[in-house]
């Protein structure tokens, strides 16, 4: 296990839940989109609407899979599909609010994954379509080495990440310093700053 503080009982009953509903979504989707081809309208609500919204819990469920089976410790091969999947079912969202941390949360999986660079560009060029305006989020794009060269000076959340600035600067000059800042920003910071969110 790579995260001692999961319970490995509850990660794999999670997973399996989610497997059903996965499973459901997909299906609806490609009834929906045969409704489509058909002409076929059966709610108020447009099937195109409908199909983005089943993509957005899809992805919703994956990476709270690949979260789980990152923490249970399995395999970087056996969740890197799960991550394909769900970069696919991200990129099928539309307009949707997809949330600012599983927006964070994709991109830092994909590179603690040490996925492909495609992958890293799919998930800047969402990030640009859904108009993300982060710099926590631009930084690890631009550190991804993928050309992404936009560097905003907004954070979507002020408290804790506008503090990752100064971690960020001062790796530039002395990466002991910045080590010791990331460990205190970590252990009093980053964690008061959640109590609110999503």
């Amino acid at each position: 296990m790579r995260d001692h503080l999961c319970i490995e009982e509850k990660c794999r009953e999670g997973i399996e839940y989610h497997k059903e509903f996965i499973a459901e979504n997909r299906e609806d989707i490609r009834n929906l989109e045969e409704d489509i081809k058909n002409g076929i309208q059966r709610k108020s609500k447009d099937n195109k609407s409908r199909i983005e919204a089943s993509y957005l819990r899809t992805f919703k469920y994956e990476l709270e899979d690949i979260r789980a089976k990152y923490s249970l410790g399995e395999d970087i091969s056996a969740i890197e599909e799960d991550f394909h999947n769900a970069i696919y079912d991200l990129e099928h969202t539309g307009t949707r609010e997809v949330g600012y941390l599983s927006m964070l949360w994709t991109i830092s999986l994909g590179i603690l994954l040490e996925t492909d660079k495609k992958n890293i560009e799919r998930l800047s060029k969402v990030v640009e379509e859904k108009e993300i305006n982060d710099s926590v989020i631009d930084f690890l794009l631009y550190a991804s080495n993928i050309g992404h060269t936009k560097i905003n000076n907004d954070y979507y959340k002020e408290n804790p990440y506008s503090k990752t600035r100064e971690i960020i600067e001062l790796a530039q000059t002395d990466k002991k310093k910045a080590s010791k800042r990331l460990q205190t920003y970590m252990e009093k910071e980053w964690f008061k700053g959640h109590y609110d969110y999503e």
